[in-house]
């Protein structure tokens, strides 16, 4: 995750969820259209959307509209929503088609916190996964949270759909990662929050030293500005 020096003060306290989350994706895509300008190299951003702010009315219309006005194609940036807000209702699986029919990829965040199945993959447009943290904690320690996770990449894999590893902390954890065909991780191994300048700073090195093996979050889905996912 990165954010810019100047972040939002105690005024954005007072705004809606779907308010914010606008205002997240506005500081995105001025900061990939100032990168294009100065032609420097851009790389898709993640930008954590909120359930209630995909659910307004005229949410996507607006999120849409401010990528047209900072010249910021669809493939540009990502839409991140928690695995909670997937629960089946025909207004989000509505909403979301609408979301994947604008061609914005779509990542499920948090996935394994206990809201969705393998029904979930069937009728949602899912792009991307990212695996819960918390079946990271189980991965050294037991059999089990290995094999859930295990479990896990062979059905996104058979599901051609690329898999995000969150939570990763230790050296020995990328090496499982590894051995189970794993390819994008995230996590305080490889970097912590950090300032827009020092992320740029770290793209370049990223770029510089790409190699084989799993690809650390900064080079797979490099920036992630969120609002809460509520």
């Amino acid at each position: 995750r990165s954010y810019p020096d100047d972040r939002p003060g105690p005024e954005l306290m007072n705004i809606s969820s779907s308010e914010l989350d606008l205002f997240v994706c506005q500081e995105v895509c001025r900061s990939i259209a100032e990168r294009k300008q100065l032609q420097r190299k851009t790389v898709p951003v993640s930008i954590n959307v909120s359930r209630v702010g995909l659910l307004t009315q005229g949410f996507l219309d607006d999120f849409t509209n401010i990528l047209s006005q900072n010249n910021v194609s669809t493939q540009e940036i990502r839409m991140e929503i928690t695995e909670s807000a997937f629960v089946r209702t025909d207004e989000v699986e509505k909403q979301l088609e609408s979301v994947h029919h604008a061609g914005i990829p779509i990542l499920m965040d948090d996935f394994g916190s206990g809201y969705s199945n393998f029904n979930t993959f069937a009728s949602m447009p899912v792009d991307i996964l990212k695996v819960d943290i918390g079946f990271m904690s189980n991965l050294e320690n037991t059999v089990r949270g290995h094999g859930v996770v295990s479990t896990i990449v062979d059905m996104a894999r058979k599901l051609s759909m690329p898999i995000v590893v969150e939570g990763v902390e230790e050296e020995s954890q990328v090496e499982s990662l590894k051995e189970m065909g794993v390819h994008f991780v995230q996590g305080f191994y490889y970097a912590r929050p950090m300032p827009l300048e020092d992320f740029e700073q770290l793209l370049v090195s990223e770029t510089e030293q790409a190699g084989g093996g799993c690809q650390s979050e900064a080079a797979s889905r490099p920036l992630s500005l969120s609002s809460p996912g509520l």
